[in-house]
């Protein structure tokens, strides 16, 4: 995903809430804490972006073992 020249505001944002996440992954995951992001490149509601889709992610991430744990996961 791309920073925004028209959203500057959220681009901003949504960097920095990645870059923190991202250190926090890093810091947690030796704890057995599971810090991640997911992205989601479209409008929740349309084809492919269904609620019930995206809820799947989520639970999948729930449960992954720590040894497959990722600090983000795309949802496209």
């Amino acid at each position: 995903m791309s920073p925004s020249s028209s959203a500057t505001t959220l681009s901003v944002g949504l960097a920095a809430r990645r870059a923190f996440a991202l250190a926090l992954f890093e810091d947690q995951h030796p704890a057995g804490v599971h810090a991640t992001t997911v992205t989601i490149f479209g409008s929740i509601g349309t084809p492919g972006f269904e609620p019930e889709r995206i809820a799947q992610r989520y639970l999948g991430i729930h449960h992954e073992p720590q040894d497959q744990w990722s600090p983000e996961s795309l949802f496209q």
